[in-house]
């Protein structure tokens, strides 16, 4: 991935990030199986739960809410409902490099 954003509500493969080299991921992770999976050469993963992280909290909702709105999918609906308990199972997953703002319509 070079760029963009991806939400991802399912389980991943192996070495997630290889060939990352922008953009940014947000992984559901409720059977705690991700950090296994992950390539920490290439990118960083953090939690989005804590209290100084506002900007990662709220971009990922907004695209809850689309994704929902679009696909009534009852897992989103699920998270959205439940968004304070349920964002403690959220990898955001970056290049160790990136620079870039979070959300690219919001950048310089």
């Amino acid at each position: 991935m070079t760029g963009g954003t991806v939400v991802i509500l399912g389980e991943t493969g192996i070495n997630f990030g290889a060939g990352m080299t922008g953009g940014a991921a947000f992984i559901y992770d409720r059977h705690k199986t991700f950090i296994d999976n992950l390539n920490g050469e290439l990118v960083a993963a953090r939690r989005i739960d804590i209290d100084d992280d506002n900007e990662g909290k709220l971009y990922l909702k907004k695209i809850l809410i689309s994704y929902h709105n679009r696909t009534r999918s009852p897992k989103a609906r699920f998270i959205l409902d439940n968004y304070r308990e349920e964002l403690a199972y959220f990898w955001m997953v970056t290049p160790k490099d990136m620079r870039a703002p979070l959300n690219p319509k919001e950048g310089n």
